[in-house]
């Protein structure tokens, strides 16, 4: 019995020339996102808004959790195609932590000293003379906002970095508590893994970062998360969907925190409302 692969389908030869060239023309448009993005921002909201805003006047840019240069990537996509309108864009990756030691010397290599690539648990940057996971989520967050923090990194091999502070931040903390696809064990906001979101909150808090993207699955307990970001930043929640920009391929839609540091930065634009307008 031959079974064919999920993704084949029957189609006639006219048909499936016609599919090739939807498909190539769909990614040929998603590979120039950053394209159609910026230009969507600037018909949309005005050039002289657009150079005003974070995405021109921004500096640097940190990422937790990542482990694929995702982040990186994405800022080299937009400063590659901020020239097109003569846009000013002073965004540089500055840190990132917790990578997979394939991406580690890619960044390493492009970035030079001006890159930290931190290898340890984000709980590491923390000094915790006391820590048991068994701890409800507020006791956890508590002795996080007071516990002292690390100005520096060690890194395996022993050298010493000075961990630099972002501008913003783009992240997505472990999202086994909350996914579907965890079949086992999901406990919610009081999760184990949970403590890698509850850190990343106290150590932005702390650090007086002034923007903050945070992405995970639709499940995630975002009333929970932006009640303890709420105090500090004014958020958003955005549901995304890969679908949107044409990478139709996949289904996992994502919800996006974005949060902006009160009393140093704010919304200027409905956010939902622009997203919609994009799609």
């Amino acid at each position: 019995m031959n079974i064919a692969h999920p993704m084949q389908r029957e189609v006639s030869g006219h048909d499936d020339a016609d599919g090739r060239i939807q498909r190539r023309a769909k990614m040929a448009n998603a590979n120039r996102w950053h394209y159609v993005l910026l230009a969507f921002l600037v018909t949309t909201f005005g050039l002289g808004n657009v150079r005003d805003s974070a995405l021109c006047n921004a500096e640097s840019c940190s990422t937790f959790f990542s482990g694929m240069g995702a982040v990186e990537m994405a800022i080299e996509y937009l400063a590659s195609g901020v020239t097109t309108y003569d846009l000013p864009f002073k965004m540089h990756p500055v840190s990132a932590l917790d990578l997979h030691s394939l991406t580690r010397p890619i960044l390493a290599a492009r970035y030079g000293a001006a890159h930290v690539a931190m290898e340890c648990n984000i709980l590491q940057l923390f000094d915790l003379p006391m820590w048991l996971e068994e701890w409800g989520w507020e006791l956890k967050l508590q002795v996080l906002l007071g516990a002292p923090m690390r100005d520096t990194y060690v890194s395996p091999s022993g050298e010493t970095w000075s961990i630099p502070t972002a501008d913003c931040d783009c992240s997505g903390s472990p999202c086994r508590d909350f996914s579907p696809n965890n079949a086992y064990r999901r406990d919610g906001r009081d999760g184990v893994n949970n403590s890698a979101f509850l850190a990343w909150c106290a150590w932005h808090i702390r650090r007086g970062t002034k923007i903050l993207f945070h992405e995970n699955v639709q499940q995630f307990d975002m009333l929970w998360a932006v009640g303890i970001l709420s105090l500090y930043f004014s958020c958003v929640v955005l549901f995304s969907s890969p679908e949107d920009i044409l990478f139709d391929s996949t289904a996992r839609s994502r919800m996006l925190i974005c949060a902006a540091r009160r009393g140093v930065t704010k919304f200027r634009v409905d956010v939902n409302d622009a997203y919609e307008k994009m799609k």
